[in-house]
């Protein structure tokens, strides 16, 4: 992901290429940890089923 730097990019479409599968990816992750912290991967899912993404609370407390 750092190669290829979505965060410089202008083409929106070319974003959600780059993006898309690493947010499956993190929705897989988080299928697999459910049995292990299902009030986190709750949060996930939650934050990654909306339509856009945005800025979310913290998933665990700052120490």
């Amino acid at each position: 992901m750092s190669a290829r730097k979505p965060w410089e990019l202008a083409d929106k479409e070319e974003i959600k290429k780059i993006l898309e599968p690493v947010a499956q990816d993190i929705l897989n992750v988080a299928e697999l940890l459910q049995p292990f912290m299902p009030e986190t991967v709750a949060k996930v899912i939650k934050q990654f089923s909306e339509p856009k993404i945005k800025k979310g609370e913290g998933l665990f407390p700052r120490v």
